[in-house]
């Protein structure tokens, strides 16, 4: 009989990882954004990331400071170390890390923790078994379009993956690891910290719950030796990287707080619920309460505290190490969830990093009958949210499908007609040019900040983050040069403003999803006054004068290598560039017969 159920068990493992491979293949088509299902979105995340691999690559495997297609101020300061790995990789394999990544990732923790549970004689193989199947299709890995990202190549799967390992380790040696694995655990804190911009988050309320917690001298030593040890392999990079992602929050809470930042809401969460209104109800539930969401997804949190509470059972050292990682998990949700630290946001992926510890200590505490009572309640609750997040992901897919069809067709005819410098009216359509090498974009390098030269430029360009100030767009144009501009549709209509700008452009053509323009030789002027400085302190061609949109493919081959060798200075060349570009354009553009 424990034969059967160990096969039974088996089963259901390949089936959770048949389950997750099938939901990949229709998430890789809906990006989300905040955890929100976004109409437009085109998977600017991981063209970015490719894009960061390739100028890895074409910079002899050392951190570019400028993208060469965009025409604007700042410098890249994203955390680096995943792309640099990958830069060493061919191109298949990146696509093969891309596709099934977050998949071997979760299959290693969940059964890694589940080893750890057999430890214990009540968890037996076969329930092993079955809890790694449950981690994998747990909602908080696979409902994306109500949690972070699980399906796309980004750098928080492996620091989640790294975070994860360390909480196996310290789980594993029942939270007084040896010396040799301290240094281990420092290791992978420092290439965590070098690796995803949340990481610096996710420790920011870890560190502090963990030294409380008991040993605090240990916490302490690896946390500020991990920050070391990440200035130095990074040779110096990390403080830069940290620089920026303090610029980028003062930007956020100046700039965007008031239009990104929600509260829990909770006043209109009872009014759709007094109200009959299922559908917002819903919405509100699993989208727009920080809480509430993370509660859909981490349902066994609060059974956790409801039986610690109840029960009040004798913990151990393996279990008060898993509590720890879980209340610091926890105080980060919770902390991030409304008020001002809602500016640190995707409040549920502080949860999702403390997931391995928060499974741990749960299903450690049930036996027996108790046990098994609980797998099929949760296998029953998992499934029934994954048909759900399914259909949902396979009813928005032809949207998403049509949309990126849509944009690949105007970079493509952008490209073939030469090219040039292209204004997006939503610059999250702006990351695609990576693809198309003689397409340069009116954008910026780094982070938004208030500092450095990129001074004043976020309050100039943008409306409202991320609209184009229409009432800036021919000063905009004039500045960049600007021989083509994108619009997708109704992108303005939230604006409730359209430029006069438009009435002096020229239409080209337009598909269901975008229209584009081409820029007069009046539109193109610039309009500095004497002995103004530009806001965006870039290449002198920027002031070049007007080009034909349709016959530019030399004159765009010869600006980017100028901007990209003055850039780079004596790392590289200009032909680097080119494959910089080449590479992603290989990987992204659409087969033709």
């Amino acid at each position: 009989m424990t034969l059967i159920v160990d096969v039974l068990c088996g089963l259901a493992l390949l089936a959770a990882i048949a389950a997750r491979l099938r939901a990949g293949r229709h998430a890789r088509a809906v990006v989300e954004e905040d955890g929100v299902l976004v109409d437009g979105n085109t998977n600017s995340d991981e063209t970015y990331h490719l894009a960061y691999i390739d100028a890895i690559r074409a910079n002899h495997h050392r951190l570019p400071k400028r993208f060469p297609q965009f025409v604007g101020p700042g410098q890249i300061a994203y955390p680096g170390a995943y792309h640099w790995v990958l830069s060493f990789l061919p191109d298949r394999a990146i696509a093969a890390i891309a596709r099934h990544g977050a998949l071997a990732g979760d299959l290693l923790l969940g059964g890694s923790v589940s080893a750890l549970l057999t430890e214990d004689a009540h968890v037996t193989t076969g329930a092993a078994l079955a809890l790694a199947a449950l981690y994998l299709v747990s909602p908080a890995l696979t409902l994306v379009n109500i949690g972070p990202r699980s399906f796309h190549l980004t750098p928080r799967l492996p620091s989640q993956l790294l975070y994860g390992s360390i909480i196996v380790i310290v789980l594993a040696t029942h939270g007084r690891p040896s010396l040799g694995l301290l240094l281990l655990v420092v290791v992978l804190l420092a290439s965590m910290l070098l690796t995803s911009k949340f990481s610096l988050q996710v420790m920011l309320f870890s560190t502090p719950v963990l030294m409380v917690s008991g040993r605090p001298l240990v916490a302490l030593g690896c946390v500020t030796t991990a920050a070391a040890l990440a200035t130095i392999i990074s040779r110096g990079f990390f403080a830069r990287q940290v620089r920026a992602q303090l610029e980028h929050l003062e930007w956020y809470v100046k700039r965007q707080r008031e239009h990104m930042v929600r509260a829990c809401r909770w006043r209109e969460l009872w009014r759709r619920l007094s109200s009959g209104d299922v559908r917002g109800t819903v919405q509100g539930i699993l989208v727009e309460n920080p809480l509430t969401a993370g509660l859909i997804r981490h349902l066994h949190v609060i059974a956790l505290t409801a039986w610690l509470i109840a029960a009040q059972p004798s913990l151990g050292a393996a279990r008060s190490a898993a509590l720890a990682f879980t209340v610091a998990g926890s105080v980060g949700w919770i902390a991030t969830s409304g008020g001002f630290l809602r500016v640190l946001g995707e409040s549920e992926r502080y949860l999702e990093f403390a997931l391995p510890a928060t499974w741990f200590l749960f299903w450690s505490l049930p036996r027996g009958g108790a046990l098994v009572l609980a797998i099929l309640l949760a296998a029953l609750y998992e499934v029934v949210l994954y048909v759900g997040n399914f259909s949902v992901l396979r009813r928005r897919r032809p949207y998403f499908v049509g949309l990126r069809r849509d944009l690949r067709d105007v970079l493509e005819r952008v490209s073939a007609a030469g090219g040039g410098t292209a204004l997006f009216v939503d610059v999250t359509d702006a990351y695609a040019v990576h693809a198309y090498k003689s397409v340069r974009a009116a954008m910026y390098n780094g982070s938004p900040s208030l500092r450095g030269d990129s001074r004043g430029f976020f309050d100039w360009f943008f409306l409202r983050y991320p609209l184009v100030d229409p009432s800036h767009m021919d000063e905009i144009i004039g500045r960049y040069a600007v021989d083509t501009v994108i619009e997708r549709r109704h992108a303005l209509s939230q604006a409730g403003s359209r430029s006069p700008a438009f009435t002096r452009l020229q239409r080209r053509f337009a598909n269901p999803s975008y229209v584009v323009y081409s820029v007069s030789e009046r539109a193109r002027v610039d309009d500095r006054q004497p002995g103004e400085s530009s806001i965006a302190a870039i290449a002198p061609d920027a002031a070049r004068p007007a080009v034909n949109p349709l016959d530019v493919a030399s004159h765009t081959s010869m600006r980017e290598t100028s901007v990209w060798s003055r850039r780079r200075g004596r790392r590289g060349s200009a032909a680097s560039a080119s494959a910089a570009s080449s590479g992603v354009a290989d990987r992204l553009r659409p087969r033709t017969a």
